[in-house]
């Protein structure tokens, strides 16, 4: 049986907690640093030994030697010490790590464990030195704090302290994905011969796995034994199939967006975008297919055209976009209803207020049928998974964006929508003030033109008209 991905998840997180980074440590270093502080540090002696007089005070029990040189003996002795010990540097992903975490360490050639707290850190080595001198100058002298405490700051000890564990991330980076690989990807095992499921019996965790595990068998055995290019040239044949149905719909019951190439165009784009927006979210585990507004298309294609063919359109382009959807009946039953209640709920659009009607009207209907399909599939209202009512309310949310792509499609292709009409109405046009206030006459009969009563009949009935004089009106 094959893990699911939740367990496989959980496993590559546990390896990768566990996982012990690389470090190289670089030996000899010590040297050059101990070299470059006592080179420094004698050139600084006439300014020292001025500034702070307690560096004069000869040592107890050699009178010989004075601090200055004890403090230059020590001060190489503990940097020596710091080096061996090991000053390691961690990346970001390991910053805030216990002391306790194990590390592998590269010594000529071989690699060994440790733990994080044997090493001193940057700022760890700059204490334990600063506090190293400054125990063995309280030790020797009765100097006051605060000039030892300055003579530290003044010798700029940071400047001899330099990581000798350096991370290792192509060697780390090898060692974890051969730690990854190395997990399981199956648990147990089914007997040949051995009942899965029967008739009416619910699927449990196990039962489910053991499904996923035949149906992942299944279609490895499809690759085998059949030529991987016969399954896409089926694939590319319903496609083709689909789209030939589109083009004969539209050859026979809409002749005049048949004949319009950019009527074609945009309903191709609208269609194609869809299906690619079901593509990426199968490919992409993040991007859940049911956050992608699909009832766009119908509302966009019913406001430009008509409801007829805005529902043939959607009901094809959920027939393609299914073949990307992890369960396909599930996905058709919600999709066909919401795009019925998005051209029901919008059927003219000439206030925002509108599509958010509809927004929440299509997040209810995503809802409804999905609670139905649950307690039909399952039986127990309790294995309702709340997430998805989450992507419901992201899919109503990006229906919010149709009233821009309103406005650019007619731009982009010359139609010309309901929201475009009541704008043009708009008696604070510019145009239109200008006529009222040139040809009071021509406005008026205009308006009472276009707000005259409108009655299905079959006879042509006299619209009463004035004959107006109207001045030239110049722009």
């Amino acid at each position: 049986m094959y893990k699911t991905p939740a367990e496989l998840k959980v496993e590559r997180e546990n390896a990768l907690k566990n996982f012990k980074p690389y470090f190289t440590f670089q030996a000899n270093q010590e040297d050059n640093f101990v070299d470059e502080f006592e080179r420094e540090y004698n050139a600084d002696r006439a300014r020292l030994l001025s500034k702070y007089q307690f560096l004069t005070d000869p040592l107890p029990g050699n009178a010989d030697f004075n601090l200055y040189s004890g403090i230059r003996v020590h001060a190489k002795k503990v940097i020596t010490n710091i080096y061996e010990k090991g000053v390691i540097s961690l990346p970001e992903e390991y910053q805030g790590k216990p002391s306790s975490m194990v590390i592998m360490l590269i010594k000529n050639n071989f690699a060994e464990p440790y733990e994080l707290g044997e090493f001193y850190t940057y700022q760890a080595a700059y204490r334990h030195l600063s506090s190293e001198l400054t125990k063995y100058i309280n030790n020797r002298s009765t100097a006051n704090p605060e000039d030892i405490d300055r003579f530290i700051s003044d010798m700029q000890l940071n400047r001899y302290l330099e990581s000798n564990l350096i991370f290792e991330s192509e060697r780390s980076e090898q060692e974890k994905e051969v730690l990854l690989q190395n997990i399981s990807l199956t648990s147990g095992i089914v007997v040949s011969g051995q009942r899965i499921i029967d008739t009416g019996e619910l699927i449990t965790e196990d039962t489910g796995k053991i499904l996923d595990s035949l149906k992942l068998e299944y279609e490895a055995s499809l690759g085998k034994g059949v030529s991987q290019y016969f399954i896409l040239l089926g694939q590319g044949f319903i496609v083709t199939l689909l789209f030939i149905i589109i083009f004969f719909f539209l050859y026979f019951f809409r002749e005049d967006v048949y004949n319009k190439l950019s009527s074609v165009l945009f309903l191709l784009l609208m269609v194609v975008s869809m299906i690619t927006l079901a593509q990426v979210a199968y490919r992409a585990d993040t991007f859940p297919i049911y956050i992608i507004p699909f009832a766009i298309l119908p509302i966009i294609i019913r406001i430009f055209f008509d409801s007829r063919l805005a529902f043939f359109l959607h009901v094809t382009t959920i027939l393609m976009a299914a073949f990307f959807a992890r369960n396909s009946f599930e996905f058709v039953i919600m999709q066909i209803p919401a795009g019925l209640t998005s051209m029901f709920s919008l059927y003219r659009m000439v206030r925002r207020s509108q599509l958010i009607r509809a927004a929440l009207l299509i997040i209810l209907t995503y809802s409804l049928f999905y609670a139905a399909l649950s307690l039909w599939q399952e039986g127990d209202i309790s294995r309702i998974d709340h997430n998805m009512f989450l992507q419901f309310f992201i899919n109503g949310g990006l229906l919010l964006l149709v009233y821009p792509l309103i406005y650019i499609f007619e731009k982009l292709f010359g139609f010309l929508s309901d929201v475009t009409l009541v704008e043009l109405a708009d008696t604070n046009h510019p145009v239109l003030r200008r006529l009222a206030e040139k040809a009071p006459g021509t406005f008026q009969h205009s308006i009472q033109v276009a707000t005259w009563p409108r009655r299905p009949s079959t006879k042509l009935e006299a619209i009463p008209c004035w004959c107006v004089q109207v001045p030239c009106i110049t722009t």
